[in-house]
C-alpha cells in the first residue's frame, strides 16, 4: 500500500490491490469542478436505477486522484439501463461484493474522461488535462450486499487520450 502526505487537511490517494480512492480532493489544484460525491448510492430501493442515478453513480466511481497527482473527471456522460439479469457466477465473478439475490442491469453509453495534472509551471491553466473519448461504454449496475448502488462502464477500444494540453470540464 503506498500513502501520500496529507495536506491542509486533505486525504490523497491510497493504492492497494490497483485500486484507487480520493477522498476530500478539490478541483482548485486543477482549475475545474470537484470530482462528483455521492453521500448515498442507496436509491432505489426496488427496481432499476434511472439513467441519471446510473449517470451519477458512474461518475462517483470513476471521478477519482489517480496515480497522485492526476484527476479522472468525466464529461458529457450519457447512460442507459438495460432490463435486469440474474447475477451469474461465471461472468460477475470479479463483482465479489455483489447481492447474488439481486439483479444485474447492464449499461451502456458514453463520456469524455479528463486526466488533469495539477496547474504548475509545466502545466499552465487551460492546458493541463489529456481527453480520452470513451463512445461505446459498456458495463453494469449492481446492488451490493450492503444495499449500495454500484455502476461501473468503460470503453476497452478508448487506450489512449485523443488530445492533449486541454482544459478541463467545469
Amino acid at each position: 500500500m503506498q500513502r501520500h502526505s496529507p495536506e491542509a487537511g486533505r486525504r490523497f490517494l491510497i493504492v492497494a490491490s490497483g485500486l484507487a480512492y480520493a477522498q476530500n480532493v478539490k478541483g482548485a489544484d486543477y482549475r475545474s469542478r470537484d470530482p462528483v460525491s455521492c453521500p448515498s448510492k442507496r436509491g432505489p430501493i426496488k427496481g432499476a436505477p434511472t439513467p441519471e442515478q446510473a449517470k451519477r453513480y458512474v461518475m462517483c466511481q470513476l471521478e477519482v486522484v489517480m496515480y497522485a497527482p492526476y484527476l479522472i473527471l468525466l464529461d458529457n456522460v450519457q447512460v442507459e439501463v438495460g432490463k435486469g439479469r440474474p447475477y451469474d457466477p461465471d461472468s460477475d465473478s470479479l463483482m465479489s461484493d455483489a447481492d447474488r439475490d439481486s439483479l444485474v442491469y447492464p449499461i451502456r453509453g458514453s463520456y469524455d474522461m479528463y486526466t488533469c495534472s495539477p496547474i504548475d509551471a509545466s502545466t499552465p491553466r487551460g492546458r493541463n488535462c489529456a481527453l480520452t473519448p470513451h463512445p461505446r461504454a459498456t458495463g453494469v449496475c449492481y446492488r451490493t450486499t450492503f444495499g449500495d448502488w454500484d455502476c461501473e462502464m468503460t470503453d476497452p477500444s478508448a487506450l489512449s487520450p485523443t488530445r492533449q494540453g486541454v482544459a478541463p470540464p467545469r
